[in-house]
């Protein structure tokens, strides 16, 4: 009964249970004075501490409750200060080696921020460290994701649309349409994209501190390089991805007419593809021109897109719309995000590993923390994806754009 009392205490300190492990070291060295017996003392406590694990569920840091109320739900860092590698690891303090510890990659906005400076030792900690927040990563949530085995793939990159096209043998006998095909080979390399940081051993024993620093901070940060680069990257020359802005077509500025606006600018992009056959899925622009996008109203002061008391992100011309913060203002990438276009080649899962083996970490009782993450972009068809620049707001739409003149 001891043992499965104490087991209830697992992620919680403090003055509160602090007291309730002193009175049960109490009762394993003599009877109560008040006639209870062990038994029922033991009941009390297990009660008591079933009602701190319930308040716990509320800790930052933590996880929901699970829908059967019997256990906490997981992220990614709890899996890792869980996991039995990391339990042996940490529990060795002579230990010299490193822990790695495979976890799932989250695509949710981070909220903490811990440079290499590393986290010191100190008094109490609270359950979290204050930072700004990582927005999640669009670009990464429209591409396909697929495993590859080696370092790098080879492939073969359709580079404009087969010509002339299929034809009517006419008359019989006659020779059939030829096709000529503008294929190209190509290489997709794997990068590493990775960070770090350091705290001191002390802060290992922080459990919830250290759930949501791997959570919320590490890997948010390593997806977040990733959705950069899948959008700006310069390719492996630069140990980079090499970004779908530097692979797509140019977009036809003579589809651009005197007054458009962003709305008429993407409708000329999805026209574009779909004169080569390609049906675009999804429209990326950066948080600055999607706001133009959604301001722009009628005549009588309505918004075209939708009221602002919706909260859903509207869909353009049929399009998802991505907003991507690494996007450069004024600019835009309209495509098909599709396995025959694209794919995000995962070479190695984001790695959580944690190692003392780091300058005098081991003399300091240090210890390094870093989520690293391989990967490889393929762009199969270059001709899928449309990139150009937007028009600026035009005079009569800025008009539009503050409702009808009272």
């Amino acid at each position: 009964m001891t043992k499965e009392c104490k087991d209830l205490l697992t992620g919680f300190t403090g003055n509160e249970i602090k007291t309730l492990l002193d009175g049960l070291d109490e009762m394993q060295q003599t009877e109560t004075k008040d006639g209870l017996t062990h038994e029922n003392r033991l009941l009390r406590l297990e009660a008591d501490l079933q009602k701190l694990k319930q308040r716990g569920a509320k800790i930052p840091g933590f996880g929901p409750i699970d829908p059967e109320g019997s256990a906490l739900i997981e992220r990614p860092g709890a899996a890792f200060v869980k996991s039995q590698q990391f339990k042996s690891w940490v529990e060795s303090p002579g230990q010299r080696g490193r822990c790695a510890v495979a976890v799932p990659l989250r695509t949710k906005a981070a909220t903490n921020i811990i440079t290499s400076a590393g986290v010191p030792p100190g008094g109490e900690r609270l359950a979290g460290i204050v930072g700004y927040p990582i927005a999640p990563p669009a670009m990464l949530a429209l591409i396909p994701s697929a495993p590859m085995t080696m370092d790098k793939v080879t492939y073969l990159k359709l580079l404009s649309r087969p010509t002339p096209g299929a034809a009517s043998q006419f008359p019989e006998g006659s020779a059939k349409a030829e096709q000529s095909f503008d294929i190209g080979p190509a290489e997709a390399v794997a990068v590493t994209i990775a960070a770090w940081t350091s705290c001191s051993t002390q802060a290992l024993s922080d459990i919830r501190q250290l759930q949501h620093f791997l959570d919320e901070t590490l890997t948010a940060l390593t997806l977040d390089e990733a959705d950069r680069q899948t959008l700006l990257g310069t390719g492996a020359a630069a140990g980079q991805l090499e970004g779908l802005l530097s692979q797509a077509v140019p977009y036809n500025t003579a589809l651009t007419l005197t007054g458009d606006s962003v709305l008429d600018v993407i409708s000329h992009a999805v026209t574009q593809l779909a004169t080569s056959g390609i049906m675009a899925s999804a429209a990326v622009l950066s948080p600055t021109d999607a706001e133009r996008a959604r301001l722009i109203k009628t005549t009588d002061g309505s918004y075209v897109l939708q009221q602002p008391t919706i909260g859903t992100l509207p869909n353009l011309w049929g399009l998802t719309l991505a907003i991507d913060s690494h996007m450069t203002p004024g600019s835009f990438l309209v495509g098909r995000f599709a396995r025959d276009s694209v794919e995000l080649l995962d070479r190695e899962q984001a790695m959580v590993e944690a190692s003392r083996e780091h300058g005098d970490y081991f003399v300091k009782n240090l210890v390094a923390l870093r989520c690293e993450l391989r990967a490889a972009l393929a762009c199969y068809q270059p001709g899928a994806f449309v990139a150009g620049a937007l028009p600026a707001t035009p005079p009569a739409m800025a008009m539009a754009a503050n409702g009808p003149k009272k």
